[in-house]
Order: structure tokens, then C-alpha cells, then sequence
């Protein structure tokens, strides 16, 4: 749904939502996810009060949920995985997930299972877990509500899996340092 800034900004305010943009060069494509719910802005670069309050504001916030500068990390492998880190925050920080996406393609070994985990692999630490059958080929987009905070400082967002696949993504979202 294509809303105007004011409308759009109530809503990513209101619902504390994940956003992001591209700048299309005389104008910003804004998008803000909530579940299924998805709502678009196309906000002109004319140098009025709403591109002042989006650049002002808004813009080096978007794609987290806190006011902290987002945080994306790709990957792609072709072969198995055990414990390999797909985020390690800065030294004293804790990373916080928002959104992540998944492609797996040609999964042909038979049934597989991958999980994306805090550190260690076991119960309370894991961020996704699925089992694929052979021949499966699967996309996935998670926009969570409430974000997947590591449970310490210096943990690391791990992978495995229990066999070779295709499998690319992207895992979004920011550091924190743990307040006192």
C-alpha cells in the first residue's frame, strides 16, 4: 500500500517496525514491514520539510528498530556447515537480528537440517531451525516483531547444517553494548 510521508511516518513510529530504502536518485522508495502488512512511500527529493525530516531523522536508522545503524551480513556455501559464524559483533556488544532471509536451492542428499544459533547449538539459543527434503527448494523472509538479542556480549550467530545444500542469505540488524 503507497501511503504519504506523514502517514508512513506515524506508522514505523507506532508499530516500532523494520524499514528500509534505495534512493532512486530524485526520490526515496520506502518500504516498512509489519507480518504481511506492507506499506510503501515514494518521498521526492524536492528539498521540503519531508525530505529534510526522512534525511534528518530517519534515514541512517532505517533497516533496525532502535535508532542503531544497521547491520547486514551476507553469505552463500555450497557444502555442509558446522558452527561456521555468520556474525561476530564488535568486541563487548551483543548483536540484535530483526530480519533475515533464506534461499536454498538443490538440495539432492537426502533430508537435511539447518539451524542458525547463538554460540551453541541447544535449546533457548536457536534463532531457525528446519528440516528440507530432498530435491526442496525453499525461500523464506522473517521480519521478526521482536527481535533475537544474543544472550551475552561476544556470542556469535552460528550455522549448520546436517549435510551439503545450496543455501544463500542475509541476516540484518544492529549491536548493542549491555547497559549496566
Amino acid at each position: 500500500m503507497n501511503v504519504s510521508w506523514t502517514i508512513f511516518k506515524t506508522f514505523i513510529q507506532d508499530k516500532q517496525v523494520s524499514t528500509q530504502h534505495v534512493d532512486l536518485g530524485d526520490s526515496y522508495w520506502i518500504v516498512a514491514t509489519d507480518g504481511n502488512f506492507t506499506l510503501n512511500c515514494l518521498l521526492n527529493k524536492d528539498s521540503g520539510a519531508d525530505q529534510t525530516d526522512f534525511e534528518t531523522n530517519f534515514k541512517t536508522k532505517i533497516g533496525d528498530k532502535s535508532g542503531k545503524l544497521p547491520t547486514r551480513k551476507d553469505f552463500s556455501y555450497s557444502s555442509s556447515q558446522t558452527n561456521t559464524v555468520l556474525w561476530t559483533p564488535a568486541l563487548g556488544k551483543r548483536y540484535v537480528v530483526t530480519d533475515f532471509i533464506l534461499n536454498i536451492r538443490n538440495n539432492t542428499l537426502g533430508a537435511i537440517t539447518l539451524t542458525i544459533f547463538d554460540e551453541t547449538n541447544a535449546t533457548g539459543n536457536i534463532l531457525y531451525k528446519a528440516n528440507f527434503e530432498a530435491g526442496s527448494n525453499y525461500d523464506a523472509v522473517c521480519n521478526f516483531v521482536t527481535a533475537f538479542i544474543s544472550s551475552a556480549e561476544n556470542r556469535s550467530l552460528k550455522i549448520t547444517t546436517s549435510g551439503g545444500l545450496m543455501i544463500s542469505g542475509s541476516i540484518q540488524g544492529y549491536e548493542i553494548s549491555t547497559e549496566p
